[in-house]
């Protein structure tokens, strides 16, 4: 009986998804990120050539390596976000002053304030008949991407009080990314600024913030749908315009 058969896996694999959990330690032990996170991506290569109902012990080293894993993503999430926090050394004098904003990771407990958000942000750009069919899908939409290891949103504050917000999404299967060497992309779906915060560079650091977290996670690319009066703000910011039309069927 074969291996699909039966359930069993080699000894081999098994010395192979143990090797790399306790290298995952290891880098994570001493801070080592990087190399944690490409070691987080090659168990999971590994673990989808295995059957996870196959052994108690391969059951453990499963276990042990998503512990581990989360640990990393928990630390590498909030490296980034104390990097967010750090105002951008226009100059010399601005470097010497904190930053008016602090940034999280949006929780379940936001879901109401990020609702808000985007409401205030489909007000502003859409038509209204446009606006209010987008708003009555928001509360369902934002409920399943706080909840998503795939989707990130990220808060800004300041005072006490929400400036800001930007919704990032990784993205894999697209027919576009079919015959390409990475399979995923990251996607900017949203972001909002509060008017009396804007022209203070928080949606540069919001992006920032992002795209640094897509990075985080191998990839190498994002992309977006800018309203209009957006893509300036973009293009200013490495963004470039693709060969991608639109129709209305």
């Amino acid at each position: 009986m074969n291996e699909e058969m039966d359930g069993s896996t080699p000894n081999a694999s098994l010395e192979s998804i143990e090797a790399r959990v306790e290298a995952l330690s290891v880098a994570l032990e001493r801070g080592e990120i990087a190399r944690a996170l490409d070691l987080v991506r090659d168990l999971d290569v590994e673990l989808l050539r295995t059957t996870p109902t196959a052994a108690p012990r391969l059951k453990e080293l499963i276990a042990r390596a998503l512990e581990v894993a989360e640990q990393v993503r928990a630390a590498r999430e909030q490296e980034l976000l104390k990097l967010a926090s750090v105002a951008p050394p226009a100059d010399a004098a601005a470097a010497m002053l904190p930053s008016p904003y602090q940034f999280r990771t949006g929780a379940p407990t936001d879901h109401a304030l990020v609702v808000s958000m985007l409401a205030a942000l489909f007000d502003e750009i859409a038509p209204a008949d446009v606006a209010e069919r987008s708003k009555r899908h928001l509360s369902a939409d934002i409920t399943a991407a706080l909840q998503s290891s795939l989707v990130r949103v990220f808060i800004a504050e300041r005072d006490g009080r929400a400036a800001g917000m930007i919704r990032v999404d990784i993205l894999s299967g697209a027919p576009s990314f079919r015959l390409t060497d990475e399979p995923r992309c990251g996607y900017i779906d949203q972001m909002w600024v509060r008017p009396a915060d804007r022209n203070q560079r928080l949606g540069r650091r919001l992006l920032r913030l992002a795209e640094d977290w897509v990075r985080a996670q191998g990839i190498g690319h994002c992309l977006l749908h800018a309203a209009p009066k957006a893509v300036q703000f973009y293009s200013r910011l490495d963004y470039q315009s693709t060969r991608q039309l639109f129709k209305k069927l």
